[in-house]
């Protein structure tokens, strides 16, 4: 408002002489705190409330859950704040603090969720938040039977008791000696426990490669004799068993050392 400082004036009625004005501010949103989460609570099928093994804080993005080996699913559920304007589960859009149901086929399940916010006055893409909630299956593997071979064409795997370190010490343990001549023989696995997952690592090079149920995985070997170590994970802890890769040499290229033929 803005009026004559002298006050009212005039003749035969005094008026102030002055004008209101209407002010309308616009304020940008503080896009880092709108976009994250106000709380997460995760239960199982029951309705049991599961802790995390570390304390909410919207700044934390990455969330561990321990599940036991009998709880099949898991109830997510992730609370946005009242500002957003949307919510993803695993890349796909929901209704904003929607719950997601998880199932615990594997022995590590991953869910994404993020919280967004999207207004064309202010931002010209959509601004969001991701947070990772890891279900860790704890399954019991100690007396799991697994079976490794290489495709029939391309060589074989056979079971031997192979000397393997184990916490500083040497024992003896179930493993596997494969033999093949091609640079990336397909290797196949089956175990009996479907909460299980297997992956096979190179001891030297730590590269790793999953290895699903039955299905044939393409893994890269060198020419020389390689140690592996197949994994199993279910438990608090993977066991391991120790795998033996050696190149056979092409039957045309087989000869006896000179000097040696009569």
């Amino acid at each position: 408002k803005i009026a004559d400082p002298s006050g009212p004036s005039g003749w035969p009625f005094a008026r102030l002489n002055a004008h209101e004005y209407n002010l309308h501010v616009l304020q940008p949103p503080d896009f880092d705190h709108i976009v994250e989460a106000q709380s997460l609570m995760v239960t199982s099928s029951a309705g049991q409330e599961l802790i995390s093994a570390e304390t909410f804080d919207p700044q934390q993005e990455v969330y561990t859950y321990h599940v036991a080996g009998e709880v099949e699913s898991v109830v997510l559920t992730p609370r946005c704040g009242v500002f957003a304007t949307g919510m993803k589960i695993n890349g796909e859009s929901v209704n904003i603090n929607d719950t997601e149901v998880v199932e615990l086929v594997h022995s590590r399940t991953t869910v994404d969720f993020q919280c967004q916010y999207s207004d064309a006055t202010w931002t010209s893409v959509t601004q969001d938040k991701t947070y990772s909630v890891r279900f860790l299956h704890h399954t019991d593997v100690s007396d799991l039977t697994v079976a490794l071979r290489i495709s029939q064409e391309q060589g074989y795997c056979a079971m031997r008791q192979m000397d393997q370190e184990v916490d500083g010490k040497s024992i003896m343990q179930n493993g596997w000696i494969c033999r093949t001549n091609v640079d990336r023989p397909l290797f196949i696995v089956t175990y009996d426990n479907i909460h299980v997952d297997i992956a096979v690592q190179n001891d030297k090079t730590k590269v790793s490669y999953r290895l699903p149920m039955g299905v044939p995985v393409a893994v890269g070997i060198t020419h020389e004799r390689s140690q592996w170590t197949l994994k199993a994970f279910g438990g608090s802890s993977p066991i391991s068993f120790p795998v033996e890769v050696i190149f056979a040499a092409a039957c045309e290229s087989l000869q006896c050392s000179p000097g040696l033929v009569q």
